[in-house]
């Protein structure tokens, strides 16, 4: 049957209908949650009803040669992800049957619905949608795909003239018809309720003050590009970023929400919600997460380690909670710290970065502030968030589940429900972009978009030449000697695991370099461009690992014996003699460090400056005699050089703040980007003495925020310095609006 002769053709399958203009799916005009390979998969089946659509033909399809996924497991998941949106089964179809080693077909008759409904929500104000039905419990795999069916949300349009009149009812709702305790028990047939918030920027991450009013987020700034703190109250569109919080990440809120901590520069921060001055509590070199008590409190994870950590909300003394010492290195990763209602205890995460993130190695921790017994309370792979009286929040498998808690026993009950599916999850640092309120109110970010990055090429005028690759999840571009290959992590937010590519930067065609499902990261080239360097967890440690380019000889770590890297390490430059490397670890003290290895020697590596300030960003000067590298020891991040050879030789090459520091091939110029994402341009002589000019500024890069500790280089340069492969914010017409939820919890029986 033809189904396909008008983009405009809306189909009926079942309760289903699917409209192939705009990709969306409904059932009973409730807008189901698909994401697209699920959807052009449906569309394609739609298109030859009761015919076998063979694997082939799906690859060819929408899994063509240069895409960055692998075919088998990228349809697998796309196929369960579609079953789930149709609550369908493998075993007992109703809709998609699978032909053994062919393909799959639609089994479900299909009609062709004439009218057109347009069920898109107002361009501008707030979307308000309503459901009654809350899903099964979910007590197995397939079970949870069941539950999936929380999305069934009925499309309520709003016109302007309606939008003041539903703003106040929503915020009337928020602040007393929702008021403490609202979860409590709720009976008679009050319904969910579920509106957006629509927002001009992605947001990278979010958190819903506690009294559920005031949403604080991180997004990138429009124009200058990186990242700041924002907020908005719910019922407005009006976001702004708050001023000085440049670079800020993971923000949570005081007890009385008058502030917000989060992290930045190296430092735990906070400042009021209404703006004002940046408070510096403490050092957190790689902040994982903070949660404050009514006692001032402020549980905290400062690295990326298993460390858990407790300060004052005013400063002074951080003291490392019983339990959480760093012992041995270890892949484990303690972070997202929430505290339950007692302010005594709280729940952790503990993620095992070195296994499969969806297995169950990973999960949700309960500890105290003054007790070193630490218990484990459920398989999870990002934060979760408790809700009063009893309710505990957390993710599995991209969708967000509920289980009643007892806050007093700690202990939990029942079987765990399904509440919304798809919630943006960022498998680089293991955390689901939602947030709740004590009253329950819960918000969230749908979709996998909205950290997606490009990389672009630009000229000295800042001039945007072309773009390489398509939109994903891009860190540390690197360019080959000969400039013909560009070697990039790639985060797959399908698959939670982070891989190295190779883009040949004239063709556009792509080829994964990794294959092993741990985290591989951080590339370097040799200098004759013949091998490629990275840092891997592969065995449940880091490690550096060697493999020719052209991906013939086996991965082998180099390494000596003995020698352990710390859970917050990564490679920074190669010699171009291939003697040294350079690499960024956390062995001393509570900063990180540049280390030197010998490449050609077997010895111990050793530090390659003093202090106990921070130093990254190492970069060997063409002719080996220099590293230029980035440091706080001022108090703020400045770009230096000094003489590798120990001679005592150094100069600040930044005069207000500096990063990522390049070399021009010819060491005649070094470049580095300012706190405002400026790209910066300095004259350098190293002979007969080392000698340089003032910093000269070229352009805005608009060059995105790293979002993992080992995202250190956002940028590369040609050798002649006139043309700069950026990794900037992906532009994005579909930005998706944050969802909030009430009253999801109405339905929920102890």
């Amino acid at each position: 049957m033809d189904v396909t002769t008008s983009g405009q053709r809306r189909l009926g399958f079942g309760l289903f209908e699917a409209n192939l203009a705009t990709r969306k799916l409904y059932r009973r005009g409730v807008l189901v949650h698909l994401q697209d390979k699920p959807f052009q998969i449906l569309a394609m089946l739609l298109d030859r009803a009761g015919e076998v659509v063979t694997r082939e033909e799906l690859q060819a399809r929408l899994w063509p040669g240069d895409t960055f996924v692998e075919f088998d497991e990228g349809l697998n998941t796309a196929i369960r992800k579609l079953r789930y949106a149709l609550g369908d089964s493998s075993e007992n179809p109703t809709f998609v049957e699978t032909i053994p080693r062919r393909g799959y077909r639609l089994i479900a008759p299909v009609r062709v619905l004439n009218s057109i409904t347009d069920h898109k929500a107002a361009e501008s104000g707030i979307s308000l949608f309503h459901s009654s039905a809350l899903p099964p419990e979910a007590d197995s795999q397939q079970e949870l795909g069941e539950a999936e069916q929380l999305s069934a949300i009925r499309t309520v349009p709003v016109t302007t003239g309606h939008r003041f009149q539903l703003t106040v009812a929503i915020l009337v709702a928020l602040g007393v018809g929702f008021g403490a305790g609202y979860v409590r028990h709720a009976r008679g047939s009050q319904g969910v309720m579920h509106f957006s918030v629509p927002l001009s920027v992605a947001v990278r991450d979010l958190s819903l003050s506690h009294n559920g009013r005031v949403i604080a987020f991180i997004a990138p700034l429009p124009k200058e590009g990186g990242t700041a703190l924002w907020i908005v109250e719910v019922g407005s569109s009006r976001a702004r970023p708050l001023e000085n919080t440049a670079g800020a990440s993971y923000p949570f809120w005081s007890p009385d929400d008058r502030f917000i901590g989060f992290f930045a520069d190296g430092k735990l921060k906070k400042i009021e919600a209404a703006g004002g001055p940046v408070q510096i509590i403490c050092d957190a070199p790689i902040g994982r997460g903070g949660t404050w008590n009514r006692a001032d409190v402020i549980v905290f994870a400062a690295d990326s380690g298993i460390g858990m950590r407790r300060v004052s909300a005013s400063g002074g003394q951080v003291t490392m909670l019983p339990g959480f010492e760093q012992k041995v290195a270890t892949t484990m990763s303690n972070r997202w710290p929430i505290f339950l209602p007692d302010g005594k205890h709280f729940l952790y995460s503990s993620i095992d970065f070195g296994s499969d993130l969806q297995g169950e190695s990973s999960a949700i921790y309960i500890a105290a502030l003054d007790s070193s017994e630490h218990r484990r309370l459920l398989t999870s792979n990002a934060n979760a968030a408790y809700v009063t009286p009893n309710y505990l929040l957390f993710l599995r498998n991209g969708t967000l589940m509920v289980q009643h808690f007892d806050a007093d026993r700690l202990q939990l009950t029942g079987k765990p429900r399904a509440v919304v599916n798809e919630v943006e999850y960022l498998s680089s640092v293991a955390r689901a972009l939602f947030s709740v309120s004590e009253n329950g109110t819960l918000i969230y970010q749908s979709g996998s978009g909205a950290t997606f990055t490009q990389l672009a090429w630009f000229d000295r005028e800042g001039k945007q030449l072309s773009t390489l690759g398509a939109p994903s999840r891009y860190a540390n571009p690197r360019l080959s000697p000969d400039e013909k290959r560009v070697a990039a992590d790639i985060d797959d937010p399908q698959f939670s695991n982070t891989d190295l590519w190779v883009i040949e930067a004239n063709h556009q065609t792509r080829s994964r370099f990794t294959f092993d499902p741990a985290q591989d990261e951080n590339p370097l080239w040799s200098h004759d461009g013949r091998h490629i360097l990275w840092l891997s967890d592969r065995g449940g440690r880091n490690g550096f690992y060697l493999k020719t380019s052209d991906g013939s000889a086996i991965e082998s770590p180099t390494l000596p014996v003995g020698v352990n890297l710390s859970f917050a390490s990564a490679p920074s430059d190669w010699s171009s003699d291939g003697r040294f490397l350079l690499y960024t670890d956390l062995q001393e003290s509570h900063a990180l460090h540049l280390w030197v290895l010998s490449m050609s020697e077997r010895r111990e590596p050793y530090r390659l400056l003093p202090g106990a300030a921070a130093d990254v960003d190492g970069q060997f000067s063409p002719d080996g005699r220099w590293v230029a590298y980035s440091s706080n020891e001022s108090g703020k991040w400045q770009v230096y050089v000094v003489a590798f050879d120990h001679a005592g030789e150094k100069y600040q090459i930044s005069t207000e703040g500096g990063q990522q520091p390049r070399w021009r091939r010819d060491g005649e110029e070094l470049f580095y980007l300012s706190p405002d994402r400026k790209l910066m341009a300095v004259s350098v002589n190293m002979r007969p003495r080392f000698d340089f000019r003032t910093p000269k500024q070229l352009f805005v890069t608009r060059a995105h925020d790293p979002v993992t500790a080992e995202e250190f280089f956002t940028y590369d340069v040609s050798a002649d310095g006139h043309r700069f492969l950026i990794n900037i914010n992906a532009e994005r017409d579909d930005i998706h609006p944050a969802d909030i939820i009430l009253n999801w919890a109405s339905h929920l029986s102890d």
